[in-house]
């Protein structure tokens, strides 16, 4: 099956508990824009599509139906997963972490400011 936002959220709780919460960053991998229909998403993104190399390795479970974790097919819903993990008990300064703050530091240490 194809994971939900709980379990993404679940995965990031899982990640602070081991790494802490200054190691963990969301990367959004959500293309927009999808074809509406099953024929014209296979032709961009399917296996066989336009990018094979990208897409052909994820195997046979990847088809339009299982296209985008359930509830963030787009990057608008990706808000519900940061309040889920506020829900959860992440206080809001480090889930600004996770949302880019992480990322930022990380890009200033290798390249400065």
């Amino acid at each position: 099956r194809m994971p939900t936002v709980e379990d993404l959220v679940d995965h990031f709780m899982h990640l602070i508990k081991v790494a802490g919460v200054e190691h963990v960053g969301f990367g959004g991998d959500i293309p927009e824009g999808f074809p509406a229909n099953p024929a014209g998403w296979a032709k961009m993104w399917g296996q066989h599509g336009i990018y094979p190399n990208v897409t052909g390795p994820m195997g046979d479970w990847y088809t339009y139906e299982n296209r985008a974790t359930d509830g963030i097919d787009t990057m608008s819903k990706v808000g519900a997963m940061f309040d889920r993990l506020k829900a959860r008990g992440v206080a809001e300064s480090d889930v600004e972490k996770i949302m880019s703050g992480n990322w930022l530091r990380i890009m200033r240490d290798v390249w400065g400011e």
